[in-house]
């Protein structure tokens, strides 16, 4: 029986806290303590090819270069010691509240293929899912999916991004619905979609504002249209 585990909650407090906790360890440690934490965490924790193949020693020579793979590694440690939680909790028939998704389900959630998931789960973008020939594909929600540009973002999130943008409103009220929905958006950001996410490179998302950007455009582009068909 394992005497140690990692929550659900417990991961989210942690992946919450992840920033300011990073920013008191750095404050607080030499820069030579800080770096050898940092090498034996991410040659110690497994599933650690898709980010060791990105970094070398210059990271350590850019300051805001190592808080940013610092970072990443600790929300990686997080998801792998949560998934280690949960593999031990099957293993031993103990029952879980995570909701798991096959390749099929996380093909519909993410718009693409099965053929797609599989390749991403091949390159083990799915953090803490090793590929196993022949057996099936099945992620809790809570494990990180690596993207593109570098960040993470977890399956409860693209998930609840896809209800969002497929669940049904009526259409009397879709119009105040957008409004708010955009209204929420420009708070958050001090302005309008074309002056702040908008003007940002790529790059330099964050695995939170690549969500906000992509759930922002599609209510712009829904206000569009629903205006643009009560004036025809």
């Amino acid at each position: 029986m394992m005497k140690m585990s990692l929550t659900y909650y417990e991961k989210t407090q942690f992946s919450q806290q992840v920033t300011p906790v990073l920013e008191k360890l750095l404050l607080e440690t030499g820069e030579y303590s800080s770096v050898l934490l940092f090498k034996v965490l991410a040659l110690s924790i497994k599933n650690n090819d898709s980010f060791l193949s990105q970094w070398d020693e210059t990271i350590f020579s850019d300051q805001e270069k190592f808080r940013e793979c610092f970072d990443s590694l600790l929300r990686h440690a997080a998801a792998v010691a949560a998934a280690f939680t949960v593999d031990n909790e099957l293993n031993s028939n103990v029952p879980t509240s995570l909701k798991t998704y096959t390749s099929g389900d996380l093909a519909k959630y993410f718009g693409v293929s099965q053929t797609t998931i599989t390749n991403w789960h091949k390159e083990c973008r799915f953090e803490g899912v090793s590929y196993v020939p022949g057996k099936q594909l099945r992620v809790s929600e809570d494990t990180l999916f690596r993207l593109a540009s570098g960040g993470t973002i977890p399956i409860f999130k693209v998930v609840e991004m896809w209800h969002k943008e497929n669940e049904p409103v009526k259409e009397e009220s879709e119009v105040v619905f957008l409004a708010r929905q955009i209204a929420l958006y420009e708070e958050k950001y001090k302005g309008e979609f074309k002056n702040t996410l908008c003007r940002k490179p790529q790059e330099q998302l964050t695995a939170e504002e690549e969500i906000d950007i992509k759930a922002w455009q599609y209510f712009l582009k829904r206000q569009s249209d629903v205006i643009g068909n009560k004036e025809e």
